[in-house]
């Protein structure tokens, strides 16, 4: 009897022991049987705790794609059937009616780097031989002459331009050259293709060994110089001129060929 109530009296302490951890509750996995957990002060089994939701992460928008501007295509342009283009010149154009301006010139731009001294600057170099009356003391002699025409000048319009030149002379009396003759001088030209400079400047004559004696004589001379195109800038040239140096008068007319630009 006493053993059975010493049995009675444990169980009775083991049971009012698991009522007070009931009530007290767990503090860690330790203390719960078997396979469960301490949650909350409770022992659970795992599978009945659900899990936690996990937030959703929004996915990152894709960057947009940004299409790259058309590329504009020329359209192809056949060379071989593309018919030949010639230039018309330009004419202006009545704003309000666009009705051609009769007779209306356009001016010509000049292009860039050119200054006025290269659009219209102009010279020209010739040799001539013509018949020289020379006439002194109330004696003419006619001789044969040589002579080099050197003319550059600057053309105002096409038409006008401005020129000096430098006409050296040689006359040839009895198979001697006794003098030189020397001609700087200024003057106007008229024409473009077919050109005529008249002018007139200082004259010198200056003795040429023992043919005649004295120094350098100067006097004037009035000069006109004509030319004709040929082919590629060479030409014939004409001239006919009158110097008065000393006691001498020269009247000298010629012919001959030169070069123009």
């Amino acid at each position: 009897m006493k053993t059975l109530n010493l049995l009675t009296a444990a169980c009775a302490a083991v049971i009012a022991l698991r009522a007070t951890d009931a009530l007290a509750g767990c503090t860690m996995d330790a203390e719960c049987k078997g396979d469960r957990i301490c949650v909350d002060s409770k022992c659970v089994s795992p599978a009945s705790i659900a899990p936690a939701p996990v937030a959703a992460v929004p996915a990152a928008a894709p960057a947009p794609v940004v299409a790259p501007p058309p590329q504009a295509t020329a359209p192809a342009v056949s060379v071989a059937s593309s018919p030949a283009v010639v230039a018309s010149p330009a004419v202006v154009t009545n704003a309000a009616s666009s009705t051609p301006l009769a007779n209306t010139v356009v001016a010509a731009q000049p292009q860039p780097g050119s200054t006025f001294l290269s659009q219209n600057g102009l010279w020209s170099v010739s040799f001539l031989g013509g018949v020289n009356d020379v006439m002194a003391g109330g004696q003419s002699l006619a001789v044969f002459q040589m002579d080099l025409h050197l003319e550059g000048g600057v053309r105002v319009n096409p038409d006008f331009s401005i020129v000096g030149f430098y006409d050296g002379g040689l006359p040839i009396i009895q198979g001697q050259v006794p003098l030189g003759l020397g001609t700087l001088g200024v003057g106007v030209g008229l024409g473009d293709k077919y050109r005529v400079a008249v002018g007139g400047g200082l004259a010198g004559a200056l003795p040429i060994g023992n043919a005649i004696g004295g120094g350098l004589t100067l006097g004037g001379s009035l000069l006109a110089h004509g030319s004709v195109p040929l082919y590629a800038g060479f030409g014939l040239h004409a001239q006919f001129n009158v110097t008065f140096v000393g006691p001498l008068t020269l009247i000298q007319a010629g012919l001959g060929l030169g070069y123009q630009g």
